[in-house]
């Protein structure tokens, strides 16, 4: 088989497991439910693939560089560092629904029983960190922010974040009714401005 037929099968694979993956759950989802949305005998996803393990990682993989794509692109169009990290956390909000793999991997524990998890989540965890502190720092640089230590704020923003897209990404296909919107402002005002004045002494 040449490397483009290869390759092309892999993702046929892999497309066709993201949507199986996300309706079932890893746990759920067979080697038999897989092949069956691709069309393909069980036995030939091996010639691909090592085996469910596999096959998710590499959802992960895919999903995780998409988001990040669309991270770094919207981010990158915009020209103030404000409007920077407005767009870095819409963009997070606005696209977990089509990353359910890839947030429920970073979000769930237990899947800190597959191999790579670990591995995988410090990398995630680090490209969406960098992107953080670039902006924060842009912002200092400006003088449009007054943070210390741009890195500890990036984690700080970045755990905030992560308890706020689980209880929506823990819904899986049956998403919350409520409107995201008006919540995503508000939060993103909060992490800009905060809720104090700028009168009110930090041990109050």
């Amino acid at each position: 088989m040449a490397a483009a037929e290869h390759e092309g099968m892999r993702e046929q694979v892999i497309e066709a497991a993201s949507a199986v993956f996300a309706q079932y759950g890893y746990r759920k989802t067979t080697i038999e439910d897989i092949a069956s949305a691709v069309r393909k005998t069980k036995s030939s996803l091996y010639h691909y693939f090592t085996g469910k393990d596999d096959i998710f990682r590499a959802v992960v993989e895919r999903e995780a560089a998409q988001l990040m794509g669309a991270l770094r692109d919207g981010v990158a169009a915009q020209s103030s560092p404000v409007q920077k990290f407005r767009t870095l956390v819409l963009l997070l909000c606005q696209r977990f629904e089509s990353m359910t793999n890839y947030y429920h991997f970073v979000i769930d524990e237990w899947y800190d029983v597959l191999d790579f998890a670990a591995e995988a989540r410090l990398r995630y965890w680090q490209q969406l960190n960098d992107l953080l502190v670039a902006i924060v720092a842009e912002g200092n640089s400006q003088r449009v922010f007054a943070v210390a230590d741009p890195r500890a704020t990036a984690d700080a923003i970045q755990v905030a974040l992560s308890a706020f897209l689980a209880p929506w990404a823990h819904l899986g296909p049956q998403r919350s009714p409520v409107t995201l919107g008006p919540v995503v402002d508000t939060m993103i005002d909060v992490m800009l401005y905060g809720i104090a004045t700028r009168r009110t002494p930090a041990s109050s």
